[in-house]
């Protein structure tokens, strides 16, 4: 049977929001209200498995006055997704600013993953990543952010894309990839887990995190992104990349997002999603791309 794009109900995933300028107490306070809506909120330090609160947490990393990261709990599905929205709504009402150096990381559960599934992730995000790198802004794309590593950089995660790496268990592969990392680094950054796909979460929290997203409080970006990300991760799930030139075009046929592929799968409220952020992505693809070439002719007529 061919591979059928869905957004999966069942599989849980989490946010972190990284933001700065304001008092974690002065956002604890603008969240209380959702409480009655089950969105819970504490201040605290960092992100705890068995708390199903909204974490206002710091962030050392963001050089800025008040730096924090909003950690959620544990969300799935549709519901997840509205929790999302109650949130933004009320934080951009907030004076929360967002740089360069703040992120959207995005953790999807993976504790069904095999070895296998974990390559097949990295060989999928290693041939579509200068695809992906036009949905996402200059100062994350290639190498760029010091946060959000390209997995094709020597001594990054390209040794499992070229090389072909297999281990059985998805455990024992991270394992490896934190172990490599601590010989082949001399300075804190980076760090293994500061990739684009950062495999090392998995021995934590049985998560595979996606980090190249840029800061944001914006709810349909924030959307688009877990639905787009999650065909990332369903897509790992059901097969090994193939070779093959990667294109915008190959990209969404892979991940059964083409019109003619969305028709054949289950008549279900998750295509809309799935269209959604199918359309979303291509249209800021085709405007970075169109910018980019216009600024590259430019260049050669000066």
């Amino acid at each position: 049977m061919a591979y059928r794009a869905m957004f999966d109900e069942r599989r849980e995933f989490g946010i972190e929001l990284e933001g700065f300028g304001l008092e974690r107490e002065q956002i604890y306070q603008a969240l209380r209200p959702l409480r009655q809506k089950g969105a819970y909120a504490s201040v605290g330090e960092k992100f705890n498995k068995r708390i199903w609160e909204w974490v206002i947490a710091q962030d050392s990393t963001i050089k800025q006055p008040y730096p924090l990261e909003l950690i959620s709990p544990a969300l799935n599905g549709v519901k997840g997704l509205r929790q999302i929205k109650r949130i933004c709504d009320v934080l951009n009402k907030l004076e929360i600013q967002t740089n360069e150096n703040c992120g959207l990381h995005v953790h999807w559960s993976a504790g069904d993953f095999t070895g296998r599934h974990m390559i097949n992730l990295l060989r999928l995000y290693g041939k579509y990543e200068k695809i992906l790198d036009f949905i996402f802004p200059l100062s994350r794309r290639d190498d760029q952010s010091p946060f959000a590593h390209s997995l094709l950089r020597d001594g990054s995660t390209a040794w499992l894309y070229r090389e072909g790496v297999f281990r059985t268990h998805a455990y024992q592969l991270a394992k490896d990839f934190e172990k490599t990392q601590a010989t082949t680094n001399t300075s804190s950054y980076p760090t293994a887990r500061h990739h684009k796909v950062n495999i090392c979460a998995y021995n934590k929290y049985r998560t595979v995190e996606f980090r190249q997203h840029e800061g944001t409080f914006d709810f349909e970006k924030i959307k688009n992104w877990i639905v787009f990300s999650q065909q990332l991760i369903n897509r790992a799930k059901d097969t090994s990349v193939t070779e093959g030139v990667a294109t915008w075009e190959s990209l969404i046929k892979t991940l059964a997002l083409t019109e003619p592929q969305l028709r054949e799968s289950m008549d279900s409220p998750d295509k809309v999603y799935l269209r959604e952020a199918r359309d979303f992505y291509q249209k800021i693809y085709r405007e970075n791309k169109k910018e980019l070439e216009t600024n590259h002719a430019v260049y050669l007529g000066s």
